[in-house]
């Protein structure tokens, strides 16, 4: 069984080799992200309309891509407030703090999360409108795709539309067991595929032609 600490104090997410605040426009393309101590990049903080595109991430210590805010301070990698409880972290941001509009396209993933092993190879926290297309994410030790925070703690938030498609997702949950190829962490709306994963090439491959998570309701 699990056992969660009643109270985090001091508790901060993993930091990235590049980390963007309240960015708008930025576009990463033709990219390489080798041999890192931590996240590879992430876009949080009211970050609108940014691209990762056609980029590689191989053997990075924890996730390749993290994109959104998990509650408390909107610019920083904090998940709690100094009220917050475990699981607790508040979904509630003025618009500006919102992240918005991100995608990570046509990337290939592998071999991250070396160090930090329950690192999803690709991190959406609380945001809006963010799509992840024609990506290959392989050869991690845990989920490949979660979407999503607080655990249903809180029913209406700012989580979604996300858009999940087109993306072949193999050999993940190689060491771990808590995890999927795609995994939510929190309400996305009532039905959160669309038109439907495909499954036929065994338990450790994904090929998912589309997801779309419609916003909380």
């Amino acid at each position: 069984a699990y056992s969660f600490p009643t109270r985090c104090v001091n508790h901060s997410g993993t930091p990235a080799a590049l980390t963007f605040v309240a960015a708008r426009g930025v576009t990463l393309s033709g990219c390489t992200f080798r041999h890192l101590g931590s996240n590879g990049v992430a876009f949080r903080g009211g970050s609108h309309g940014n691209t990762i595109s056609r980029s590689s991430f191989t053997q990075l210590s924890a996730s390749a891509v993290e994109i959104g805010t998990r509650g408390g301070s909107a610019g920083m990698a904090t998940d709690f407030d100094n009220n917050d409880v475990y699981f607790h972290s508040k979904p509630y941001l003025a618009s500006t703090a919102q992240d918005l509009d991100n995608e990570v396209s046509d990337c290939t993933i592998s071999r991250v999360a070396l160090e930090y092993r329950g690192a999803p190879a690709v991190l959406v926290l609380y945001s809006r409108g963010t799509r992840l297309v024609h990506n290959e994410i392989h050869t991690v030790p845990s989920t490949g795709i979660a979407t999503g925070w607080g655990w249903g703690w809180y029913a209406n938030t700012w989580q979604g539309p996300t858009t999940i498609e087109g993306n072949h997702i193999h050999h993940h949950m190689q060491l771990l067991g808590d995890g999927a190829a795609i995994y939510t962490l929190g309400p996305e709306g009532n039905l959160p595929f669309a038109s439907g994963p495909q499954f036929g090439l065994g338990p450790k491959f994904f090929a998912n032609v589309s997801a779309i998570l419609p916003p909380s309701t």
